[in-house]
């Protein structure tokens, strides 16, 4: 989806911001030129941060639903003693769908009586060259960790 995305915004860059921009420029007078010459030379300034941001709100994102998992969890835990820590990853809603941007992955640990006493959350991104290079790995008792290489984050790695 991202990819398809950024085409868009690719293709209406090369093509349709030039011929647009050009029209209005032959179209203006003399003072209209100077005023959208301005514009666009802040527009460039502003340019390259607006594609990045992406970057670090789906990343924040990602840490976000590791507290949310980690709270929903151990609300699970308190209330379901014998069992433990729920089969399946419950499913949490947001306002900014990281979905899109990571996958989330429940590997519980548990004693040959079937109950689950820990666990780990691991969210790998779904599209490394769209920007999003860190995998997050969360564990049951809170800590997060953090890799920038091209796979799942372990316990070994960085601590956030």
């Amino acid at each position: 989806m991202l990819l398809v995305l950024r085409g868009l915004r690719l293709a209406l860059t090369l093509f349709f911001f030039p011929w647009l921009w050009l029209l209005l420029l032959l179209g203006f007078k003399a003072k209209g030129r100077m005023i959208l010459i301005a514009f666009t030379i802040v527009g460039a300034l502003f340019w390259p941060t607006v594609d990045s941001s992406y970057i670090a709100v789906a990343e924040s994102s990602a840490v976000g639903r590791f507290r949310q998992l980690q709270a929903t969890l151990e609300i699970y835990k308190v209330e379901h003693k014998e069992q433990g820590y729920p089969q399946n990853l419950p499913n949490l809603t947001s306002s900014y769908p990281v979905e899109k941007a990571y996958r989330f992955v429940y590997v519980p640990s548990r004693l040959p009586d079937g109950t689950i006493t820990s666990y780990l959350v691991q969210a790998t991104p779904l599209c490394r060259p769209c920007g999003c290079t860190r995998s997050f790995t969360v564990t049951d008792g809170g800590r997060v960790y953090f890799t920038a290489e091209g796979r799942a984050a372990t316990i070994s790695d960085n601590l956030l």
